[in-house]
């Protein structure tokens, strides 16, 4: 009867340890499940918004998808979402923060060997890139008025009135550009606005490229064919000093569009905008360094950030007898 007790209590036991056993493992998978379960909604929701986010960049709505991309790169570590980043600022020229994006995949980046790859490319060059344009600040001293072969002069430089039009809704664009020169000239050119044309010195509006490239065969421009700005000016000699041309009036014409009949991005506008009113206010040829504004063409470092150098400053200073 003992053994029979003894055998019936481990019975029990081991009975009950298998139960025990049992339930232990389901709630370990039940709870493992609840995590799985998680992780893949997770997983979805992220695909949900990086899906949304690359809906945006396909439209090439850069500053919105970038704004997604940024807000996403919070919530997630993925080189993929870098690589958009990275490719987003690498077209608007913030070289710095290219750099940032793209450092990130070659660091991290363990399985995709293609995206590394383009990862480590781009760093090499980027960090070659913001070397250069630091070298190029350093230089950023003097004038270039000898290398200039025709200049002018407005003969009320203190009040040119300037008329914009807003084709393509761009005239506050093209109002910045005027501020940003009349900031930088000290006072000594000053522009005031008007809505209407026929009193304005100076007219300037966005234009198609195909219209604008028109006019610009038309003038006789130099690189007509590949223009995406164009300055016209009339010019006169004051008896009192032949020496001395002047300016009547310029028409300014910026294409607000590519050769794809894309809109151009904003930066790329304003730095052509801001070249074509150098011109307007007296730079009739270009500077012959690559580093300044004046630079001829787009391929001008000072164009690609859409800022005035100090040399272009200096000289149309120079030309006005400033400095």
């Amino acid at each position: 009867m003992i053994k029979f007790i003894k055998k019936y209590f481990v019975f029990i036991i081991l009975t009950i340890f298998t139960f025990y056993g049992f339930f232990a493992l389901y709630d370990i998978h039940k709870k493992a499940m609840i995590v799985y379960k998680d992780k893949l909604e997770k997983a979805k929701i992220k695909k949900e918004k990086f899906d949304n986010c690359k809906k945006i960049f396909k439209l090439n709505k850069y500053d919105e998808a970038l704004t997604c991309f940024n807000k996403l790169s919070k919530e997630y570590s993925d080189c993929e979402l870098r690589h958009y980043i990275g490719w987003i600022y690498l077209k608007k020229r913030k070289y710095k923060q290219a750099l940032l994006a793209y450092q990130y995949i070659s660091d991290n980046e363990k399985e995709n060997q293609q995206l590394l790859n383009t990862a480590n490319k781009e760093v090499k060059l980027l960090k070659a890139k913001i070397a250069e344009l630091k070298r190029l600040k350093r230089h950023d001293i003097g004038n270039y008025f000898s290398d200039i072969d025709r200049y002018a002069q407005w003969e009320n430089p203190e009040n040119i009135i300037v008329y914009i039009d807003n084709k393509y809704q761009k005239k506050e664009l093209l109002k910045k550009a005027f501020m940003e020169w009349d900031n930088q000239m000290y006072n000594m050119i000053n522009f005031s606005y008007t809505d209407n044309e026929e009193e304005a010195d100076i007219t300037a509006s966005a234009e198609d490229l195909g219209e604008l490239r028109k006019a610009a065969i038309e003038s006789k421009a130099e690189s007509a064919e590949v223009a995406v700005g164009l300055t016209t000016s009339k010019t006169y000699f004051y008896y009192k000093n032949p020496e001395k041309e002047y300016i009547k009036h310029s028409r300014i014409m910026v294409a607000y569009n590519d050769e794809n009949n894309k809109p151009i991005e904003d930066r790329e506008f304003y730095s052509i905008a801001l070249h074509e009113i150098g011109h307007s206010i007296g730079m009739m040829s270009h500077s012959k360094h690559y580093g300044d504004l004046m630079y001829a063409g787009t391929s001008s470092i000072a164009q690609q950030f859409a800022h005035l150098t100090n040399r272009d400053v200096n000289t149309i200073r120079k030309i006005y007898g400033n400095i």
